[in-house]
């Protein structure tokens, strides 16, 4: 089912934001008034603050974000406040957001300025969902609601809908994964892969093995972004690095970090 957290955010423009709320079932998922602290958000880039009652950013030249929510949530309504204060475009309002490649984005004053959009984002692309003229003026707080239902999107500006798609959740898995035997070598050797954007924490059960032995030797291929490749300038920007582990037993907790590829070679004994 379609489902994920929220973020707020500008492209090379100054803004603030207010009262933000979301509720699902008549019940509050989230509200931040911004009175003291920005507590539950996390700044992914820009820079923020809270200041009179309000969480500001405050780059005029970033493309900047927050995010808060989590990733069960699913057919809720998320309402706040949005104020430009100078710059060139407008709000960013991202909802059921996975990560940062894989969320639906409610662009206000984009393209310069001069159009509003709602945009599915999978990967490094942005597909446009549904689209209208409209600019952002500077000095005046708007009204924003987003309402999911299923997978329905709706886009409230100052009361009156004015975007709405059905945008259906891409069927992805946030890790793969797949484990063989060198019979050779007398190794297991376990392949994970997390495409998403973000570094992932996951579970490994290595079934049929009773122990493993020290010095698991792990190689982990990953890069800034996913069009990071290497020149014959920068022959070493995407490259595998070797380091040694010592896995507490068959089962183990493994951080994967963003966009990654990583090889284990375990020395094991099976049942």
């Amino acid at each position: 089912e379609p489902a994920g957290g929220v973020a707020l955010g500008t492209f090379q423009t100054v803004a603030e934001f207010k009262d933000v709320r979301i509720t699902a079932d008549e019940k509050n998922l989230l509200q931040s008034d911004f009175a003291r602290d920005a507590s539950g958000w996390t700044s992914k880039a820009g820079s923020w603050k809270v200041q009179d009652g309000a969480f500001q950013q405050s780059d005029p030249k970033a493309s900047a974000s927050v995010t808060s929510g989590e990733l069960a949530w699913k057919d809720y309504t998320l309402s706040l406040k949005a104020r430009k204060l100078s710059g060139a475009e407008g709000f960013l309002i991202t909802v059921r957001r996975v990560d940062a490649e894989n969320c639906v984005v409610w662009n206000l004053g984009g393209f310069g300025n001069k159009s509003h959009s709602l945009q599915f984002r999978l990967g490094q692309q942005d597909h446009p969902m549904a689209q209208t003229p409209g600019t952002i003026e500077a000095g005046r707080w708007y009204d924003l609601k987003v309402r999911l239902s299923g997978s329905r999107v709706e886009c409230f500006l100052d009361g009156k809908l004015m975007l709405s798609a059905d945008i259906p959740p891409v069927k992805t898995q946030t890790v793969y994964a797949s484990a063989t035997r060198d019979e050779k070598a007398g190794e297991i050797i376990l392949k994970l892969v997390n495409p998403g954007a973000e570094a992932r924490e996951c579970r490994v059960n290595l079934a049929g093995v009773t122990s493993v032995k020290p010095n698991t030797r792990s190689f982990v291929l990953t890069g800034a972004n996913g069009n990071a490749l290497n020149t014959l300038d920068e022959p070493r920007r995407v490259v595998p690095l070797e380091s040694t582990l010592n896995l507490a037993g068959p089962n183990f907790n493994q951080r994967l970090p963003a966009r990654s590829f990583s090889v284990f070679r375990i020395v094991g004994t099976t049942n």
